[in-house]
């Protein structure tokens, strides 16, 4: 639903629209505290599947950061 470029952004945490730069580094940074307003006040401009979408790229890309980082420290060590 949502585009795939939209979706790119959000897994590099980098250039996405600003109604959705809080929440894409909320996820990046502290996806704990993601609350249900967060997602609400979104709600006027996406639909539930593209912020579905947006959210889940957000999340896989934070998880490759720290995936990509842990493999470099260990190849460090």
């Amino acid at each position: 639903e949502s585009d795939a470029v939209l979706r790119q952004a959000a897994a590099e945490g980098k250039n996405v629209p600003p109604e959705l730069a809080a929440l894409v580094d909320k996820i990046h940074r502290h996806a704990y505290k993601v609350t249900d307003d967060d997602l609400t006040r979104l709600r006027a401009t996406y639909s539930e599947d593209q912020l579905f979408e947006i959210v889940v790229s957000a999340a896989l890309g934070a998880s490759r950061e720290r995936l990509v980082a842990g493999l470099a420290a260990l190849e460090k060590a």
